[in-house]
């Protein structure tokens, strides 16, 4: 049987004590400022459970130094298939080797780990996903614009089979009312009709055992067997979650309220939708997030993560001493044609995408200017 250890340090839920709980997430040194974002928030807003930060092996010791309030280890890649069902799908999944780490997050030796994406801004306390019942071993929310309506079902990312499943949802119940999360059973039309698909920015899970792990996840996923709309992670688990065959989470799902995750881009057409509840979580996903373009104060989609988090972005090394080519670049190139490039479209090839995405991501010319004019040291 397949197998794959997630984490170098096979004692690390030790070391942190054993915690019934943990808070994770992690990327690439390029996503610091989101990752310090999230512990800080976190420790503002005086969360009782430990931050853990998975990261690379070769980048563990330059994120040990920067990191701050969390504990930083690191993890192996999750081996990606070479089958069609996963060949990259859209050119801005250019980080190719990081395409199936979340499925990482099934084989932790914690009892339940929720998982934030870096790029998510953490609004109030939200502890309560720490402590929902064993029983529920997936809570997650669908993946939703700022009409907080879902338009796509499993397996495609687009459309649905079924043409009434977006008409079907029910708003009301399911966005404008306040709760913590729904089962299966009290969800209108059933996911059996309506598999929407759900998001993996925000995710409150019971790691398996790890024999199951290896059978469930890293067997099935390793064999080619496990369709992934996008080439990576969240594919990937919508397939485990719905596919029949697999079907690792059906009996434990739960789905969360839309306010635990809010796009940025859409947060104010969100919150309409949502009858006045405000965002506890705000995910800022690709161009939208704040330390990866130049920052305006009066936006106000980012304003909110500047005013707390700037300084994460400040310290960081990349932003002090910002390359010239990647400044260059980065204030050549607005933001609407990185989006379009980041995405694969006409204007160029993947490895231009990928150019200008990492000249981006080196916070060169806006935020160096900004971070001198604040005078952050």
């Amino acid at each position: 049987m397949a197998t794959h250890e997630p984490l170098l340090n096979a004692g690390l839920a030790a070391s942190l004590g054993n915690p019934s709980c943990v808070f994770v997430t992690g990327g690439p040194r390029e996503y610091l400022p989101g990752i310090n974002c999230v512990a800080n928030q976190l420790q503002a807003v005086r969360s009782k459970h430990p931050l853990l930060v998975l990261v690379d092996a070769e980048e563990e010791a330059y994120m040990r130094q920067r990191v701050t309030h969390a504990t930083v280890a690191a993890w192996r890649h999750f081996p990606v298939p070479q089958s069609g069902a996963f060949r990259k799908a859209e050119g801005w999944k250019y980080r190719a080797r990081y395409a199936m780490d979340k499925l990482n997050l099934f084989g932790l030796p914690f009892p339940r780990a929720v998982w934030l994406d870096a790029d998510v801004f953490v609004r109030t306390n939200v502890d309560e996903l720490c402590e929902l019942p064993p029983s529920v071993t997936l809570a997650t929310t669908l993946n939703v614009g700022g009409k907080v309506r879902p338009t796509a079902c499993w397996p495609h990312r687009t459309r649905c089979e079924n043409r009434s499943c977006p008409r079907e949802y029910d708003l009301e119940n399911d966005a404008q009312r306040s709760y913590l999360l729904r089962r299966p059973s009290e969800l209108q039309p059933p996911m059996e009709r309506c598999p929407y698909i759900v998001q993996s920015g925000v995710m409150s899970l019971v790691p398996l055992p790890p024999p199951q792990f290896a059978a469930r996840v890293v067997a099935p996923v390793g064999r080619g067997e496990v369709l992934s709309y996008d080439g990576g992670d969240q594919g990937a688990i919508n397939t485990l979650l719905y596919d029949g065959r697999h079907a690792v989470w059906r009996d434990g799902l739960a789905r969360l309220h839309p306010a635990y995750n809010v796009l940025a881009r859409t947060q104010k057409h969100s919150a309409r939708s949502m009858g006045g509840i405000p965002p506890k979580l705000v995910h800022y996903t690709r161009e939208s997030r704040p330390w990866q373009h130049r920052i305006d104060p009066s936006d106000a989609n980012g304003s909110e993560w500047l005013r707390a988090c700037a300084a994460s972005v400040c310290t960081a090394e990349d932003a002090t001493a910002p390359d010239d080519a990647a400044a260059a670049a980065t204030a050549a190139v607005p933001l609407s044609g990185v989006g379009k490039l980041a995405r694969g479209g006409k204007r160029a090839g993947s490895r231009d995408a990928s150019a200008v995405l990492k000249a981006r991501m080196g916070l060169a010319a806006g935020w160096h200017e900004y971070c001198r004019s604040r005078r952050v040291p």
